[in-house]
């Protein structure tokens, strides 16, 4: 690969497993052996730079992307490329994409920027237009949440409800928000046939409790699906 890409869909580990995959096959045509830690966050390598969120930073601000500016502008120190990889690239800001665009529109010749956000929209369009495009198919494998719909949920008695968290609520923050989100589009797909969006309200507001707090995860999802009530046409 070379220049700017952008590896969207699917859910977080189907696209940092692409991105490891995509990573490995370029640093083996280096000749180099794959680091084990590579996409860990102590993973350090002078010539491979990681921007993310964190519990403290819930967006990826324009202080952070001129620091992967400043990174690229600097030559190859053992590799003969370098890396600049942009996780949860949704969480970019305006101001931060907009600091963006020339170097996505025009990377030093030994640089590649790689993105990865849930879907092309969390992007600015300019951003997006500047990239090699990698849409990554959702699968639901690895984690039972993402397998169960809203409406099974709703038909769940009480005690199944709580079991079904307690389940639940041990896996990624990440994972629980893309559920939600699922969940956000299906109870939206019944608004032409009901008046009621008590189910969506509560629904949206666990989901950016989540993203913005440190709210109690378990504890949050029980709150929501005791509320849940069966969508009447």
């Amino acid at each position: 690969m070379s220049g700017s890409l952008l590896i969207y869909g699917g859910n977080k580990e189907s696209r940092e497993e692409v991105l490891k995959n995509l990573l490995e096959k370029e640093i083996a045509q280096m000749g180099i052996l794959m680091p084990t830690q590579l996409l860990e966050e102590k993973f350090v390598h002078p010539d491979l730079l990681t921007l993310n969120t964190s519990e403290e930073h819930k967006s990826i601000g324009i202080d952070d992307v001129r620091e992967g500016i400043s990174f690229l502008q600097k030559k190859p120190f053992t590799w003969k490329k370098k890396y600049l990889i942009i996780l949860n690239a949704e969480k970019l800001t305006d101001e931060a994409q907009n600091a963006l665009l020339k170097t996505l529109e025009e990377p030093p010749t030994y640089a590649n920027i790689i993105l990865l956000a849930k879907t092309e929209d969390t992007l600015l369009p300019t951003v997006v237009s500047r990239c090699t495009k990698r849409r990554v198919a959702f699968t639901s494998e690895k984690n039972p949440s993402e397998k169960q719909k809203l409406a099974d949920v709703i038909k769940m008695t009480l005690g199944e409800r709580l079991d079904w968290v307690g389940n639940t609520a041990t896996e990624e923050k990440e994972d629980i928000i893309e559920m939600l989100e699922e969940w956000m589009i299906e109870e939206h797909s019944h608004l032409s046939e009901t008046k009621n969006t008590q189910n969506l309200v509560n629904i949206t507001k666990v989901k950016e409790d989540l993203e913005n707090t440190n709210i109690n995860m378990r504890l949050a999802l029980e709150t929501l699906l005791l509320s849940l009530k069966p969508v009447k046409v």
